[in-house]
């Protein structure tokens, strides 16, 4: 089930002619065993108390991650 969840996170929308590959890459959420895809078409994402910010260039993905909780 879990494997099925990273194929899943690799399915990638192209252009015909685009020369687009698939990220190997994705993150867990080790509380809740959800996956989140570092696919090209993702700016961003919030996991529970963090927010991850992507940026892609040709031949490398950085991410980023900044702890945010909620104050009470």
């Amino acid at each position: 089930m879990c494997l099925d969840k990273v194929i899943d996170s690799l399915e990638i929308s192209k252009w015909k002619y685009e020369k687009k590959q698939a990220i190997p890459l994705c993150l867990v959420d080790f509380e809740t065993l959800e996956i989140y895809s570092l696919q090209d078409w993702h700016m961003g994402c919030s996991i529970r108390d963090y927010w991850v910010d992507m940026r892609y260039d040709e031949e490398k993905v950085e991410v980023r991650v900044y702890y945010l909780p909620i104050r009470k």
